[in-house]
């Protein structure tokens, strides 16, 4: 499959009745290149892709800010509950009422709310500022811009900075992040060599990774390592660190339907496989 045939095919999607926006972005991290489709210039939520791109952010900057709860809370194995809903006054202290013991795996948005605190003690409050150097202009943190509002019930309580959700992205500017992330930390090799250290941990460094390669969200065709992260609004980052790819793909599913995810996920593997079959980057890096 060639890049032509990739955009007829993304442009030709039906996406009635659950959401009817659409964005996929394709990075080339080898020749700092990217490539964009369909609703180029959507704002979307970006709901649970805050995680990485925050705390994940945080680790690549720094690894010796994190101490072993950290890293616990960071890779969702400190045993805290997944979800619920934080009182608007006393969210932090929640949180702190919670000890941080090693578990199995449970994805949580409590781990990711207590690091934050745990980061902005040892920042003096500015995590924020310490990890959107990153950001391309058009990422930003939903409160500060006029005209938005999040998704996520938790986010849109708490009148601070959130670590779990409330970044929002057009898909440009989602890819030149990743971009700029990867020549400054290097993340992409990083993140690849870890995940081939772990190959049974499914979390790393705050980035989720394939565990069924033939059923994976990302597409049928990635490389073992590949990680990334899901976003509840319809919202995904795979990178395959072996191709040096990456894929961004944004929806707004929660527009309508919240619950319904059969359509979106046919369209979240559908699209991953046809970029993973591509030979129009390889060809080009040959040139």
């Amino acid at each position: 499959m060639g890049m032509h045939d990739l955009d007829a095919y993304i442009n030709n999607i039906k996406l009635g009745p659950y959401f009817d926006r659409l964005a996929v972005g394709i990075i080339d991290f080898e020749n700092k290149d990217y490539f964009t489709f369909r609703h180029r210039k959507y704002i979307f939520d970006l709901a649970s892709l805050t995680k990485p791109l925050v705390l994940g952010v945080a680790f690549l900057k720094n690894p010796d800010l994190f101490d072993k709860e950290d890293l616990l809370l960071l890779e969702h194995r400190g045993g805290l509950p997944s979800w619920g809903i934080l009182h608007r006054d006393n969210w932090q202290v929640d949180l702190d009422s919670y000890s941080v013991k090693e578990s199995e795996t449970l994805y949580s948005d409590y781990s990711a709310l207590k690091l934050l605190l745990n980061l902005n003690k040892k920042l003096d409050g500015h995590l924020k500022d310490y990890i959107s150097t990153y950001w391309d202009e058009g990422l930003f943190y939903w409160r500060d811009r006029a005209g938005f509002t999040v998704h996520d019930p938790n986010a849109q309580n708490i009148l601070e900075f959130t670590s779990h959700a409330g970044l929002f992205s057009s898909v440009t500017s989602l890819c030149l992040s990743l971009m700029k992330l990867d020549e400054q930390t290097d993340f992409v090799r990083r993140v690849g060599e870890e995940k081939s250290k772990r190959p049974d941990d499914r979390f790393i460094w705050g980035w989720d990774s394939v565990t069924d390669p033939e059923q994976t969200l990302a597409g049928v065709g990635c490389s073992p390592n590949t990680f990334g992260h899901l976003g509840f609004t319809g919202t995904s980052i795979w990178i395959d660190p072996e191709r040096r790819w990456g894929q961004v793909i944004l929806s707004n599913v929660t527009k309508l339907y919240w619950y319904e995810r059969t359509n979106l996920n046919e369209i979240r593997r559908s699209i991953g496989s046809k970029i993973w079959s591509l030979d129009v980057l390889e060809q080009e890096r040959s040139k």
